[in-house]
């Protein structure tokens, strides 16, 4: 039986953001950030919108106290400025319009 799978490779569209290191770490966060997750960027009314998921207060025994989505802006999609609130992540916030008050008029 021959392969079932091709080999994992990105599109040619695509440019990895320094061959695959993160977009943000917890050390470019200006708040406390164990783990930074799932961070996505687009353009929206002439700005760099990043939105990402980020666990805090790591107990060492596989436990977070916390997990928030986080906001930044930017003019040229490398320096951002990141939004001081966050949103905690739970049932009765809806994500889809959490962060409106941020974004550009």
């Amino acid at each position: 039986m021959g392969k079932m799978f091709l080999p994992l490779s990105s599109s040619k569209v695509i440019t990895r953001f320094k061959n695959g290191e993160p977009v943000l770490s917890s050390k470019d966060i200006p708040y406390e950030a164990d783990c930074i997750f799932n961070a996505g960027v687009t353009k929206y009314k002439g700005k760099y919108v990043t939105l990402f998921r980020k666990d805090y207060g790591f107990d060492g025994n596989n436990h977070f106290n916390g997990c928030v989505v986080g906001v930044a802006f930017s003019d040229d999609g490398v320096k951002e400025e990141f939004m001081e609130k966050t949103k905690e992540m739970n049932e009765s916030i809806a994500m889809h319009t959490a962060f409106d008050e941020y974004l550009p008029e």
